[in-house]
């Protein structure tokens, strides 16, 4: 299905918006695919195999074969929330990163509360593994399905995954679906670049080191530092190329990191990310 015939659909309370490609940055006529898509790609994360949740995915991103990209682009994203001790890491970056940023997109609204997606309306509903793993492809099935209801409706607590959104949140939830979503190859330097210069951030997956988690100013991730610890999915969000990085939203809070944020370089990423990469349609 070409992006042209795609779109966020997204109906609010006395007021339905469509966000259609053909409006903005979406629009590309002439879409060929760019390489790395002779596969469908499929990954295996950690302990999920316990839980039978093997990810895969059949649906890949089509973007203009054009090359031509400015040198740094940056998006305008909510302030990083805080997972906490919960393994919602999937969620935060699908719902409340990704998600959050299409609601400000479409509605024009500033980032809050009332705006912003909340990860514990779909993190508490999906199957996890035995450390609380989510698939993340399971992630956007029910983002497709029930939507996500704004973080005020269902506020995000660490300590508690069993709460069930009633049905006022199910049904506010409603209003707030993503139409699909598609893989992105997350080792092709240009496809990534050129999926955030049309304003679409890539939800992706990595696995972390103590380099990563105590990282310091100029907060770039270049170089393997200690015992390699847990498959993590975060954002990417912009990239410049004088920093040779990626841009990337985290979700440990505005404590960690440059107020939430990363920068990742770009060949420890593709040699390090996971087959997991994403984007919201």
């Amino acid at each position: 299905m070409g992006l042209k015939n795609l779109a966020i659909l997204l109906s609010f309370p006395m007021l339905t918006v469509s966000f259609l490609p053909g409006q903005n940055v979406f629009n590309n006529k002439n879409k060929t695919t760019i390489s790395g898509f002779s596969n469908n790609p499929m990954s295996i994360i950690g302990d999920w195999v316990d839980a039978g949740l093997a990810v895969t995915d059949t649906t890949k991103f089509y973007t203009s074969a054009t090359n031509s990209l400015p040198p740094a682009v940056t998006l305008d994203m909510p302030v990083p929330g805080d997972q906490g001790k919960q393994s919602s890491c999937g969620t935060w970056a699908a719902v409340y990163g990704a998600g959050s940023y299409y609601m400000h997109r479409i509605t024009g609204k500033p980032y809050s509360d009332s705006e912003n997606l909340s990860p514990a309306f779909i993190y508490n509903q999906l199957p996890k593994s035995k450390s609380g793993v989510t698939a993340l492809i399971d992630n956007f099935k029910l983002f497709k399905t029930k939507g996500a209801c704004p973080l005020n409706c269902m506020p995000y607590n660490a300590n508690d995954y069993l709460t069930q959104p009633d049905s006022t949140q199910c049904r506010y939830a409603g209003n707030y679906k993503i139409k699909d979503w598609k893989w992105i190859d997350p080792h092709n330097l240009i496809l990534l670049k050129r999926a955030i210069f049309e304003k679409k951030p890539v939800i992706f997956s990595i696995t972390t080191d103590e380099g990563f988690d105590k990282i310091t100013p100029p907060f770039i991730w270049k170089d393997r530092c200690g015992p390699l610890e847990q498959l993590h999915s975060m954002v990417i969000c912009g990239y410049d190329d004088t920093r040779n990085s990626f841009l990337v939203m985290n979700s440990w809070g505005t404590s960690w990191g440059d107020k939430g944020f990363i920068w990742i370089d770009y060949q420890f990423f593709l040699k390090n990310a996971s087959m997991e990469g994403y984007i919201l349609i």
